[in-house]
């Protein structure tokens, strides 16, 4: 009995988070780096850690947004060193975007970009009889 594994890619069973991140500053001496980690992907509720670390301890504003554009979050802060965790409830595979942006007074802004995309892998198994 021969057995023959034919793989078809089709769309990938878990749900892959992607960050894409975005820098835009008036000169080169940004004041201020940030970052955005997914720390968990859990029962579909990613969890994302921003860390900012401040040097000059000036004020910054931090958003995010849902892919319509609206504010979800809002927080102003002005310490060396920031840390928040989000967590998100995922009902339906595909259609998380989300965005972090962190900007100064200055003109300085980071955004990172979260999208899921999901993808999933059909096999077929033939066997000559």
């Amino acid at each position: 009995m021969t057995t023959m594994n034919i793989r078809a890619k089709l769309a990938t069973a878990a749900a892959a988070l992607v960050l894409f991140s975005n820098t835009i500053a008036a000169n080169n001496s940004n004041p201020y780096t940030t970052d955005v980690k997914l720390v968990s992907n859990a029962a579909n509720e990613p969890m994302f850690q921003v860390n900012v670390n401040n040097r000059n301890t000036e004020k910054l504003t931090l958003l995010v947004k849902n892919a319509e554009g609206e504010v979800l979050y809002r927080e102003t802060f002005n310490g060396a060193s920031y840390s928040k965790k989000f967590q998100v409830v995922v009902y339906d595979p595909g259609t998380v975007k989300l965005t972090f942006v962190v900007t100064d007074n200055k003109g300085y802004s980071t955004s990172f970009e979260a999208n899921n995309e999901v993808r999933t892998t059909e096999e077929f198994v033939i066997t000559k009889l």
